[in-house]
């Protein structure tokens, strides 16, 4: 059996409408041809055509997901803002990092007129770089663990 893990982040970014050849389903998902087999054996269906063994996405997934699911470990919050942070493209209004940070956006005026958080104007629209607000982050979480120590009495 293969020592790697499947992964489930390849496996969702499959067009589910779409069919793909086997060799393509085993690159993405890191799957060998032993695993291959184990899923064919639990219901997959392959079709041959041109010489060539092709998987519809949805049979894979449907096959997958309760795998996926059953075993899906849950990140710690922190690290799930960090990934997504990183997801981000482009700038931000204040409302979307509000929102994002869950505070209000009077909190969000307060650190830019602290100089915080470092604004980007647009034209007259003022708007915040999702690597900043990252930086910011990683800032709080620094201090934040400093502060959590206790001086020893």
């Amino acid at each position: 059996m293969s020592e790697k893990i499947l992964d489930a982040n390849e496996l969702r970014s499959l067009d589910l409408n779409c069919i793909y050849p086997a060799s393509e389903i085993m690159r993405i998902t890191g799957a060998d041809k032993e695993v291959m087999k184990l899923l064919k054996r639990n219901g997959l269906e392959f079709r041959g055509l041109v010489g060539v063994q092709w998987v519809r996405a949805i049979d894979l997934w449907n096959i997958l997901e309760p795998v996926f699911n059953k075993y899906a470990k849950k990140k710690p919050e922190i690290e799930e803002q960090e990934s997504s942070i990183k997801d981000q493209p482009g700038l931000a209004t204040y409302a979307e990092v509000a929102e994002y940070l869950s505070v209000g956006k009077a909190k969000i005026y307060r650190l830019i007129s602290e100089g915080e958080l470092p604004v980007v104007y647009i034209g007259t629209a003022p708007r915040i770089e999702w690597s900043e607000l990252e930086k910011y982050l990683i800032k709080q979480r620094a201090l934040s663990k400093t502060a959590r120590k206790r001086p020893k009495k």
